[in-house]
Formats: C-alpha cells, sequence, structure tokens
C-alpha cells in the first residue's frame, strides 16, 4: 500500500473560544482528497498545518517521503496569495522560467489580462490566476484552501477540468478545502469531514455516498433521505423493518398508485431534483422527499408509493 502523503497524531490547534483542532488524528492518502465541513470546522486550520503555515501546540503531523526530483507542495491559500508587484505571466515566471506562461494563461482565460498586475485583477481573475501558478510549479502535492472559489459558475466546470488532467498527467496529489458536495464528488477520490475541530469521517467518497453510517455524515454530500428501522414498512409498498440507511435521490422511486397509501401534499422541482411532502393516509404521518423526477410531474392530492431502484 503506498505511504500516505500525511499522517497525524491527536493534533490540536487552540483558538479565541474554543479549539479550532481539537485531537485529530489520521491520515491523507496519496490522489486527489477533500476537505469538507461548514464555515468554522477547522478545514483552514488543518491545511494551515500541512503546509506549516501554523504549528500545532499538541500531536504531531508528518509528510510522506516526496519525490526529490520535485517541489514537494505548493499552496493556494483562500486569499490567493498573489504577490503585488509582479505581473499575471510573472507569477507563472516565477515558479517555472522555462515554460511558456501562455499555455496555462489560455486555459484560464487569463492571457489578455498578461500584463496585469493582482490590484487590476476582479476576484475571480485572481482566484485562476493562484492556481495557474500551482499548476506551473509541477509540485508533487497541491494544497488549495477552496480553489476556484469566485469564478463564475459556467466556467468553474472547464478550470476544475485543467487542474483534474493536470494531476492525473502529472502524478500530483491534490488536497483541497471545500463547502461544496458537488465538488467532492466529482473531484475528489478520499475526503475528510470535519465537525467542530473534529474529524467525524475519515475515507473514501463512495463509501460515504453510498452507504453513510448517520444521516448527519449523509448530509456532508448533498440530499438524503434518511430512514429509521422502523420508517420503512410505513413508507415502502413492501418493505419490512431494516437498519437505518440512506436512500439518495437518484435511487428513490415515487410511484403514482390509485391505491397508494401517501398522498402528494406539495412538490417543488428544483432543477436536477424535486422536493415532494407527502402524508401518510393511515398514519397520518408527513415527511419530504428529495428525488429525481421523470418526465412526468407529481402533483398535489396524487396517490403513490415510494420504492428503491437497485
Amino acid at each position: 500500500m503506498a505511504q500516505p502523503l500525511f499522517t497525524f497524531q491527536s493534533v490540536s490547534l487552540p483558538g479565541h473560544s474554543r479549539a479550532r483542532l481539537q485531537d485529530v488524528s489520521g491520515a491523507i492518502q496519496r490522489g486527489v482528497t477533500a476537505i469538507i465541513g461548514f464555515s468554522g470546522a477547522g478545514k483552514t486550520s488543518l491545511l494551515n498545518l500541512l503546509i506549516n503555515f501554523e504549528r500545532s501546540n499538541a500531536g504531531s503531523i508528518n509528510a510522506g517521503e516526496a519525490a526529490s526530483e520535485r517541489l514537494e507542495q505548493f499552496w493556494v491559500p483562500q486569499n490567493d496569495g498573489l504577490w503585488p508587484h509582479c505581473t499575471v505571466a510573472e507569477h507563472l515566471r516565477q515558479v517555472d522560467a522555462e515554460t511558456d506562461p501562455n499555455i496555462l494563461l489560455q486555459k484560464f482565460d487569463l492571457e489578455s489580462l498578461a500584463d496585469r498586475r493582482p490590484e487590476n485583477l476582479s476576484r475571480g481573475e485572481r482566484s485562476r490566476l493562484a492556481v495557474a501558478r500551482a499548476l506551473a510549479s509541477n509540485a508533487a502535492v497541491l494544497i488549495m484552501d477552496e480553489p476556484l472559489s469566485h469564478v463564475d459558475p459556467a466556467r468553474e466546470l472547464a478550470y476544475w477540468q485543467v487542474v483534474r488532467e493536470h494531476c492525473r498527467n502529472n502524478d500530483t496529489s491534490l488536497v483541497f478545502a471545500t463547502h461544496s458536495p458537488e465538488q467532492v464528488l466529482r473531484e475528489a477520490e478520499h475526503t475528510i469531514c470535519l465537525k467542530d475541530g473534529s474529524i467525524v469521517y475519515n475515507g473514501t467518497v463512495k463509501q460515504l455516498y453510498d452507504q453513510p453510517e448517520s444521516k448527519e455524515l449523509a448530509e456532508f454530500l448533498g440530499a438524503c433521505n434518511w430512514f429509521d428501522g422502523d420508517e420503512w414498512p410505513v413508507w415502502f409498498a413492501s418493505s419490512a423493518s431494516q437498519d437505518a440507511g440512506c436512500v439518495r435521490p437518484e435511487r428513490l422511486l415515487i410511484q403514482p398508485s390509485e391505491d397508494g397509501m401517501l398522498v402528494v401534499l406539495s412538490s417543488t422541482f428544483a432543477g436536477s431534483v424535486c422536493h415532494v411532502t407527502v402524508e401518510h393516509v393511515e398514519a397520518r404521518r408527513q415527511r419530504e422527499c428529495v428525488y429525481r423526477p421523470a418526465v412526468s410531474e407529481l402533483n398535489a392530492g396524487d396517490h403513490v408509493w415510494l420504492a428503491v431502484s437497485d
């Protein structure tokens, strides 16, 4: 098994009113790892320790063996960390004097801004430059704090594609912090979930998405329908009691049926998913479900049953 990028044992980092990180232990594997959590969860604090921008007051962090011929790490902080005296093109030349900077500038739509300095760039342009500079460094490990967070949504996917291809083609590992479940699902192999300075999950994205151990963990990766064990026979047409579990929107089926014991109270379309509130006719219980709708729409008053696709 490949040596982890980082291992940390009983790491703590103090804060003003509470610890920013509290007795954190674990490892970050090679490949792409997303650090996710709400604001204040400790994402930036953990990245700061990995990059040695801060020091923990307890515990230890150890970096795995690096490739000797490459720069070990390059950091993209939340404020981008640009050099005010350098032009856009000079930012790339400072970390790679041999490669034509226009190659990356074109990929990040910065070529026409090559002679500008950071003070004359928009927030989104600075964000793109910070990531382009990191790729130009050809570091073995990239550590990014909410990269491309200020980029126009219409172009964000294209820039992430550049990052993804760079990491794949250069055997580069990436550790990034994000608030976005979609980014985690799209970009990462592993994820660390932080809450109030503690790690509540450290493992593969697939495991967390398909088989989360709790509703709280499930929601780190977006919408879910969580059913406690005794709820299955109430809401599903043919189901006995079973272990509590998560049904993601793409696996939940809401099937119209004249003899259905559930009645649709409301249905709200929200793009890729639909939020439906149903009531059990006999049990007089209500719940909201999130599912990916078929072509036909549900209307208030429709009788339905729930089912789970294979």
